[in-house]
């Protein structure tokens, strides 16, 4: 529970955090950069993670046992310390910006519009479906 909620509430924040640093249209080949290598990174990291973490657990024995799950998690863990120390300290040079209209509204909206369109399509979806069916039989 607390991974996916950690998870959830940094995910879609950290990709529109970096977007709102730049100015655009000025600065809109940088911003594609670092699109570029902040997806890599995050992708480059998991890649690693997923490498060096089972070999931590493994081959590194620790408290008598012949696995070694603590330095398996606190290497992570120390590595996500550093991080937040490093974002920390750059919070002078950030531009934050003020968020912009009613959120809550525009979801609300977003979901009533599928209730109320998804039936229709849905039906056509379903006839179209007969029709290749039937022209497959």
């Amino acid at each position: 529970m607390l991974i996916a909620v950690g998870t959830g509430g940094i995910k879609p924040c950290v990709p529109a955090f970096g977007g709102d640093q730049f100015h655009l249209p000025q600065q809109a080949k940088e911003l594609e950069r670092f699109f570029s290598l902040f997806y890599f990174s995050v992708n480059a990291g998991g890649l690693l993670s997923m490498c060096i973490t089972p070999v931590l657990r493994n081959d590194v024995h620790c408290f008598g046992n012949d696995s070694c799950f603590p330095l398996a998690f606190a290497v992570p863990g120390f590595l996500m310390v550093i991080a937040v120390g490093i974002f920390a300290a750059g919070r002078p040079t950030y531009r934050i910006k003020k968020p912009e209209g009613n959120v809550i509204v525009q979801v609300t909206r977003c979901v009533a519009v599928s209730v109320i369109h998804t039936p229709a399509k849905l039906k056509e979806h379903l006839k179209n479906m007969a029709c290749l069916i039937t022209q497959i039989s």
